[in-house]
């Protein structure tokens, strides 16, 4: 499945959810799911917002649920990084991006996150810096 494929079924998704239609949203995240394996936390977290009715709190919740079995898993505090994201609360984004990257230097999801963040709040020599640099740090 090609990259822009993928992007335009995250979107649809975005849209299923946004539009509370969340049994077409979890079909067309179940696809990516399948070709991802899991490893791209944007993707589990359109799942889980899916069957969570479109509740960024109940992802976090979950998210929370998963650290606490696994509680070295950068992987799910990328996840809630995402979600806080998502609800404009951008300094817990960043804490848990930072955390995420805490545990694993090299996940670029969490870098990509944190760019993110800071172009939304419109500190593009962070962004940039996260998005150039081989080894990106604060």
């Amino acid at each position: 499945m090609k990259h822009s494929e993928i992007s335009k079924i995250y979107r649809n998704v975005k849209r299923c959810i946004d539009k509370k239609e969340f049994d077409k949203a979890i079909e067309l995240v179940t696809s990516i799911i399948e070709y991802d394996k899991l490893d791209n936390p944007y993707t589990f977290m359109l799942q889980l917002l899916a069957k969570a009715k479109g509740d960024y709190q109940e992802v976090i919740k979950k998210s929370d649920d998963f650290i606490a079995q696994k509680e070295d898993s950068y992987f799910y505090y990328t996840v809630k990084g995402i979600s806080y994201h998502e609800l404009k609360e951008y300094d817990k984004a960043l804490e848990y991006y930072d955390k995420s990257i805490e545990l694993e230097k090299d996940f670029v999801y969490a870098y990509n996150g944190k760019g993110i963040v800071y172009t939304n709040l419109k500190d593009y020599d962070k962004a940039c810096l996260l998005y150039t640099s081989p080894s990106p740090r604060d």
